[in-house]
């Protein structure tokens, strides 16, 4: 409804009132939208910051994608350059384990024919002039054959595939013997050569006793080799600082080393300068040979030398005391071991090398040449002991074991001693001979003491056995 104001006074005041009933509503309704609005703005912003950390993070995590996928990448071109390296490693360390078997055997093999007829002459009459000769070219021949040895050692050593056996043994015993073998080249220099052992000292230890007769035997070989005048003197006590360990010292009165060479002596190659490595010989293997050795048994090396005043070089080892062992009868190399041999060879050289050995040894020989005649010559008769080669054309000398073990299994017959003769010096050589059922494995080059003593104990147990089986028969 219209209302009509005839006075302007009251014009006013309902226009007044009309806005105040519609300004406020309109205050209060705008002051709503805004805060609305505010709030609106508000989550936006909220929204939009979520956005953009979401954004980074994504960004971010892509990145670390990215280099995750690129490490990993990287990670498997390292392991196939490393599974590369390492199949190459191994080509490369099977292809010199190829060579030096194969320079073993090719350069033992005509050693073995070099110093078996040395042998085998020196025990013939002859003259003073000819003996001397043949002397000079025994001693050669034992020379290359030691620096072939350290060489092969020295490898094998690099590869980590030397192994300690430890046994009980008389450690007086194998010193007695390593001192006996040197004196007559003391002797002949003029040198006193002595043993001293305190009386705490175990008679019998448990250790690898080849390993503790090749590091005794160098430092020997050297002192004796550097000292022209005076002594040379091998000592062995208890350490001090360990009841399970022993301390090895020799001394001599040589020429000395000086301070400044003392800490590359035990470095491979190395000797105290090049004259005297011209004047004494030596490829400077084994000082090396022997601080690996003796860090094998959990020793240590060392030496004390003045220049001009002597040296003593010393080492360390680790050792169980051992029960005492039964005496051991010592082989007499002039004992005939009256013996029907079979040797199995294709080689001419090692042939008769092994022929004029046994039949000094007063042992009736046969030969097979080769594996296949071998078998037909034992088809037909038996031997006290067969000599068998391991590298044959045909039937190879594992083989031809393997077949003779099989037949003395399937006959019932007694078992007969087989000693593998190799120029291949590798312990894993020795545990197929052994595998294959072989009693011993005596390395080329062969003397005329390792082959009887490699055969006399076999056939002396050959003999006790075959006495027992015939004392049960009858």
């Amino acid at each position: 409804m219209v209302e009509i104001y005839d006075d302007v006074t009251a014009l006013a005041r309902a226009i007044s009132a009309a806005r105040r009933r519609i300004v406020g509503p309109t205050v209060a309704l705008m002051g709503l939208l805004y805060l609305a609005l505010l709030g609106v703005v508000r989550r936006a912003t909220r929204i939009q910051q979520q956005k953009d950390a979401l954004e980074r993070e994504v960004a971010e995590r892509t990145r670390v994608h990215r280099e995750s996928q690129a490490a990993l990448a990287e990670a498997q071109r390292a392991r196939r350059d490393a599974e590369e390296a390492r199949a190459a490693a191994d080509r490369a360390s099977h292809a010199k384990s190829i060579f030096l078997a194969t320079m073993s055997h090719e350069i033992r093999t005509p050693l073995n024919g070099v110093i078996g007829m040395t042998e085998v002459l020196l025990a013939d009459p002859l003259t003073e002039t000819q003996r001397k000769q043949l002397q000079v070219v025994h001693h050669s021949a034992l020379s290359l054959l030691r620096l072939l040895s350290d060489l092969l050692d020295f490898s094998r050593l690099e590869a980590d595939a030397v192994q300690l056996h430890s046994a009980p043994f008389s450690l007086r015993g194998v010193l007695d013997d390593l001192l006996a073998g040197m004196q007559p080249r003391a002797r002949q220099r003029g040198l006193a050569l002595e043993l001293r052992i305190d009386p705490d000292v175990p008679e019998h230890i448990a250790a690898d006793e080849a390993r503790v007769r090749q590091v005794v035997g160098n430092l020997l070989t050297n002192a004796l080799k550097f000292t022209h005048v005076g002594n040379v003197t091998l000592e062995v006590a208890r350490d001090p600082a360990s009841a399970d360990r022993l301390v090895f010292r020799v001394r001599d009165t040589g020429i000395g080393i000086a301070a400044n060479h003392l800490d590359r002596i035990f470095r491979p190659f190395e000797q105290v300068d090049g004259t005297n490595t011209r004047r004494h010989g030596g490829a400077g293997l084994g000082l090396s040979i022997c601080r690996r050795l003796v860090e094998l048994m959990d020793g240590q090396i060392g030496v004390q030398s003045r220049e001009g005043q002597g040296s003593t070089f010393w080492f360390t080892m680790r050792f169980q005391p051992a029960a005492a062992l039964a005496a051991a009868e010592d082989a007499d190399l002039g004992q005939t071991l009256d013996a029907d041999v079979l040797v199995v060879k294709d080689d001419a050289v090692n042939e008769i090398v092994a022929r004029e050995m046994l039949t000094l040894m007063g042992c009736a020989v046969t030969v097979a040449s080769g594996g296949e005649e071998a078998l037909d010559k034992l088809e037909h008769r038996t031997f006290d002991a067969v000599l068998m080669d391991l590298h044959m054309a045909g039937i190879d000398g594992i083989e031809t074991t393997r077949r003779i073990r099989a037949r003395e299994t399937l006959t019932a017959a007694r078992r007969m001693p087989i000693v593998a003769l190799t120029a291949d010096a590798f312990p894993q050589t020795r545990a197929r001979c052994v595998a294959a059922g072989m009693d011993d494995v005596l390395a080329k080059p062969f003397t005329f003491a390792s082959l009887h003593a490699a055969l006399q104990p076999l056939l002396g147990a050959t003999a006790a056995i075959n006495r027992a089986a015939t004392a049960t028969d009858s």
